[in-house]
């Protein structure tokens, strides 16, 4: 196939440049987040060690799992249909948030007191850790508090305004948790500085966005347009939710699973290792966040190459971003697990390896559930994402009692091989879209830059563990971009990165980005 970027036309590099705005916003955003709370699992497995790390991990997988799956998929229905409201009626708009809203956190409150009530029977009954169900109870509000937040997110990301998503929900969340984490501890709270600060930084959070949609969308008026009702939003909804559902027991039953079968210290180094592989899954988020907006208003008015070719830019960007940590995780993932979380979670370096090696099957296959969902094929993608599930449990049961921690990384990343390699080949059999054309030739030179620096790096004499992960990661992200510059770069590439340095220049601006 022919390289399509040297001669697109112009609407194609202004869709780049949308994306690119967009992610530039909410990959800062985005990293700071995931580095706050990164940092408050390895002080917490530093200073309390792998089985209480293990045993907050999974009940906060609990808790944030119920905050995204209860809102029966309604962020994503305020997408789906908030974009043409944003462009014709922001009063439906704010109507439809409303009840989206209403019905999220009146559900989610229900949950959250089922949960604190039933936090000890879920903690000895299943888990067989008496201690679990303190967490659960400290961290019981943050589902109806999360529930809200993700509802009121999807709003700005209806409007295509991603500086009040990154404000809203990563750059209030984790840092929060992180400083009330900080001050809790050295009043002597312990373990508690954790709990209570999750919960207040969803508090906080919750408060962020609502001030932010209410900014956005402002009350007064008459709604003219023709609005999904109630049901109308349950009926596209509860597939999108099934399968968010399913999407996110597959990204984490591996580590529930984990500490059912497995003793509390070999769940914390598993966690551990499952916490930096997640960071691609972050990176991919981060552009179908973006990606999700633009897909709707471009597939609405049958812009069909222009859907196709930005599938394209999205894939080849989230492997421009993931490629060098993923070889730092391949090659050197004792050096990053000894230098954050400390010697006693090297049981979790293997891990590491075969569950970023599932991972790359997500990047390299880009948004493909994000384009069944939001072109109305959810069921399907309902469905590669229930088979994978499957194969991942039953893959689970077989394996963890007789090869360990090992076992649930293989069937993770057969599982994650399944789900997206058939998401792939669905959309390129419905739509004739792949994600990847020549361009990609262009990711190999800096991959191999990277593998060389990695091993370099890792073989100084060096004493401090966290001085020598720092430096394999960013002697590895140096080098690959080093010979990426040495190599021609795509028009949209270049469109997208002048309009990122136009936002980073008015990001202290009052004004919404005009990119968007």
């Amino acid at each position: 196939m022919a390289d399509r970027s040297s001669n697109a036309a112009s609407p194609i590099h202004a869709d780049a440049a949308r994306l690119g705005a967009g992610v530039g916003l909410l990959l800062f955003a985005v990293v700071a987040g995931r580095a706050s709370r990164l940092l408050i699992r390895v002080e917490v497995g530093r200073l309390l060690g792998p089985g209480t790390l293990g045993l907050y991990d999974l009940s906060w997988t609990i808790v944030y799992m119920l905050a995204l799956l209860v809102p029966v998929g309604m962020p994503a229905a305020v997408v789906r249909y908030g974009v043409p409201l944003w462009n014709s009626d922001r009063a439906g708009l704010r109507l439809l948030v409303n009840k989206a809203a209403f019905f999220a956190v009146g559900l989610a409150t229900l949950v959250g007191a089922a949960l604190f009530s039933a936090a000890r029977p879920i903690a000895e009954g299943i888990f067989r850790h008496p201690e679990m169900a303190h967490m659960l109870r400290v961290m019981a509000p943050i589902i109806p508090l999360g529930a809200g937040l993700n509802v009121l997110v999807a709003a700005t990301r209806a409007s295509g305004r991603m500086r009040y998503t990154a404000f809203a929900r990563d750059l209030t969340q984790a840092p929060t948790h992180l400083l009330v984490f900080i001050l809790l501890w050295m009043l002597g709270y312990g373990l508690d500085s954790a709990l209570i600060g999750a919960t207040v930084s969803f508090a906080c959070a919750f408060a962020m966005a609502f001030w932010l949609a209410r900014r956005l969308i402002p009350g007064g008026g008459v709604a003219i347009a023709k609005r999904p009702h109630l049901h109308q939003l349950l009926r596209f909804a509860v597939p999108v939710a099934l399968t968010e559902m399913l999407g996110l027991y597959l990204l984490w039953v591996d580590r529930l699973l984990v500490g059912y079968f497995r003793p509390a210290a070999e769940l914390g180094a598993y966690a551990a290792a499952a916490q930096f592989a997640a960071l691609f899954s972050l990176v991919q988020a981060v552009l179908n966040t973006v990606f999700s907006s633009l897909l709707v208003d471009l597939h609405d008015r049958g812009e069909t190459e222009r859907v196709a070719e930005l599938f394209k830019i999205d894939t080849k960007w989230s492997a421009y971003l993931s490629l060098p940590l993923a070889v730092v995780f391949v090659i050197a993932p004792g050096a990053v697990l000894a230098g954050t979380f400390g010697a006693g979670f090297s049981l979790g370096a293997p891990v590491l390896t075969v569950l970023t090696i599932g991972q790359l099957v997500n990047i390299l296959t880009g948004p493909v559930g994000v384009i069944l969902v939001m072109t109305g094929r959810q069921r399907r993608w309902l469905l590669l994402t229930a088979c994978s599930i499957s194969l991942n449990v039953i893959l689970d049961v077989l394996w963890l009692p007789r090869y360990g921690v090992m076992g649930a990384a293989y069937a993770s990343a057969l599982a994650l091989l399944v789900m997206f390699g058939g998401g792939t080949l669905s959309v390129f059999g419905l739509y004739h879209m792949w994600p990847v054309d020549r361009r990609f030739w262009r990711l190999v030179p800096p991959a191999l830059a990277a593998a060389a620096a990695t091993v370099v790096v890792r073989l100084l004499p060096l004493r401090s563990p966290f001085l020598a992960a720092a430096l394999i990661i960013l002697a590895a992200y140096g080098t690959a971009l080093a010979a990426r510059q040495l190599l021609p770069r795509d028009p949209e590439d270049r469109h997208a990165f002048a309009t990122i340095m136009q936002q980073a220049r008015r990001l202290t601006g009052s004004g919404d980005e005009s990119s968007q």
